[in-house]
């Protein structure tokens, strides 16, 4: 049972981030023909845009944004599992 709630915030926290990329994504456009525009939450992933319509994906913003949403997975079920360990009174060894 503790395995589910640690899964269920972490996949909770991977769509959590999903949603707010995909938002960040759906208030890319643009009405400038020779601007630059990017998304990504928090950290921009692609960016497109100037005279010729360039794309690039941006690793680094990728990858952290990744991490980012790994470690907060995480976190967010170690926090659950220990607020459900001591709402029920379950004492743990494991940090």
């Amino acid at each position: 049972m503790r395995t589910k709630t640690s899964l269920s915030a972490f996949l909770l926290a991977l769509v959590l981030f999903i949603v707010a990329n995909y938002y960040s994504y759906l208030r890319m456009g643009g009405s400038c023909d020779d601007c630059f525009v990017s998304f990504g939450f928090p950290f921009p992933l692609w960016e497109e845009g100037g005279f010729v319509t360039v794309k690039y994906i941006l690793w680094s913003g990728l990858i952290a944004d990744l991490y980012l949403a790994l470690s907060a997975g995480f976190l967010l079920g170690w926090v659950l599992k220990k607020a459900r360990n001591k709402r029920h009174g379950i004492e743990s060894a494991e940090l």
